[in-house]
């Protein structure tokens, strides 16, 4: 337990809204996190434990996954996002101008 608090903040977090939570085998995920800090640093871990109980992400393979991806995104560089100028949507515009000629309402048949 000692070895899993002194992770940090992080590790203070999960553990209680773990608790909240009622998430079962909470030893087990603890002695893996200390496990995952000797694989990633101790301050990947405690980041990663702080997003898992902000997200509520309390099961086995949970934190393995959160670090597993934030180490894939973070190695392959900044993530690039086409902006409004360089999007494929159509977007939007279109809607400001209405089509110039409406299509005529169709009367409704007369009943004699």
């Amino acid at each position: 337990m000692a070895a899993f608090l002194s992770l940090g903040d992080g590790a203070r977090v999960w553990l209680t809204e773990a608790a909240a939570a009622g998430t079962t085998k909470m030893r087990m995920k603890m002695a893996q996190a200390v496990e995952l800090a000797k694989l990633f640093t101790p301050e990947e871990v405690d980041w990663a434990l702080g997003h898992a109980a902000v997200h509520a992400r309390f099961a086995e393979a949970d934190l393995a996954s959160i670090l597993d991806h934030h180490a894939t995104v973070t190695a392959a560089g900044p993530v690039s996002q086409a902006g409004e100028d360089r999007s494929l949507t159509q977007g939007t515009a279109g809607w400001a101008h209405p089509h110039p000629h409406p299509r005529p309402r169709r009367p409704w048949p007369r009943r004699r």
